[in-house]
C-alpha cells in the first residue's frame, strides 16, 4: 500500500470511528444480554450471507423469524423460495443447526460459546465443525457480530 492510499484510509477511518465503535458496541451488548433465540437468529443470517448479499440475508431473516424455533425444512424452504438464491440448502442448514444445537448444548448458546474461555480459535472451530453451512470467515463474522473479540474478516 503507497502513502498516499494508508492516509486515504487513515482520514476515512476517522471519519466513520464514531459509528464503528457504536456498531461494536452494540455487538458487546448482544453478547451480555440477548437471548438463545436472538443469538440463533444471529447464526441463521450468517447462514444466509455466506455466499450472498447482506440484504440477502436480512430479507430471509424477516421472512423466517416466526418460524424459526420449529418450522419444518418444508415451511422454512417455502418462505425463503423467491428470497434466498438457495432456499433449499440453507433451510436445511437451519434445521441441521437447530438440531445439533439442541443436542449439543441445549440450545445455551452463549453458556456453550463462554465455555470455551478466553480461546477464540476453539470458540470459532466448534462452529465450523459442527454448524454446516459455516466456514472461518463466517464462523468470525458471527462471534464478532455477538460481542466476542479478536477475530479478523478479510
Amino acid at each position: 500500500m503507497n502513502k498516499s492510499s494508508l492516509s486515504s484510509l487513515l482520514t476515512y477511518y476517522r471519519e466513520k470511528q464514531s459509528a464503528i465503535q457504536a456498531r461494536l458496541h452494540e455487538f458487546l451488548l448482544l453478547r451480555t444480554s440477548a437471548s438463545n433465540e436472538l443469538l440463533f437468529e444471529e447464526l441463521v443470517f450468517c447462514l444466509f450471507t455466506a455466499g450472498a448479499s447482506a440484504r440477502m440475508g436480512l430479507n430471509s431473516v424477516e421472512r423466517v423469524r416466526k418460524i424459526l424455533p420449529s418450522g419444518t425444512l418444508e415451511q422454512l424452504s417455502s418462505s425463503l423460495t423467491g428470497t434466498h438464491r438457495y432456499p433449499n440448502a440453507r433451510a436445511k442448514y437451519i434445521v441441521e443447526a437447530r438440531s445439533f444445537l439442541q443436542q449439543d448444548c441445549d440450545f445455551h448458546l452463549r453458556q456453550k460459546l463462554d465455555s470455551f474461555g478466553d480461546n477464540a480459535e476453539l470458540r470459532r472451530d466448534y462452529l465450523v465443525a459442527n454448524i454446516k453451512g459455516i466456514g472461518y470467515k463466517e464462523s468470525s463474522h458471527y462471534l464478532r457480530n455477538i460481542g466476542y473479540r479478536g477475530y479478523a474478516i478479510l
